[in-house]
């Protein structure tokens, strides 16, 4: 009941009138991606981890790079695949205990850099997160 306008799913700094990114994704309903982490970057066939398998403070959403049209090819992505840069070099984020923070890019690109588990490479069932 409270998700009603269309209009929060995309954010209105993108231009979804360009051919060139928003006209050739496979997917034009949002301008945010969800953490393939949520499926086990697709190891877990069809299904999805609980929200309480998850640390509270992992990162489940972001606002994907406009420019790179191949990350909408389905419904989850994963962080190495990119990151916006519309917001001051940054984006908002949604965490799975429920809220939004802002992330710059160069912080995200350095968390989703690191070879150890964290809260964007936050696989539940491995050890490294991916």
């Amino acid at each position: 009941p409270y998700l009603k306008n269309v209009g929060i799913y995309r954010c209105p700094a993108e231009q979804t009138n360009t051919i060139a990114t928003f006209g050739s994704r496979g997917n034009k309903l949002t301008s945010f991606l969800m953490n393939g982490a949520v499926c086990g970057y697709g190891a877990i066939g069809g299904s999805s981890y609980r929200t309480t398998q998850f640390r509270p403070d992992d990162i489940i959403f972001w606002q994907a790079l406009e420019t790179n049209p191949g990350d909408w090819n389905d419904g989850s992505s994963s962080p190495a695949e990119g990151v916006t840069k519309l917001h001051n070099l940054g984006t908002t984020v949604g965490v799975v205990d429920g809220h939004v923070e802002y992330m710059k890019t160069e912080a995200f690109y350095t968390e989703a850099g690191l070879a150890t588990k964290n809260r964007l490479f936050c696989n539940p069932l491995s050890a490294n997160g991916r």
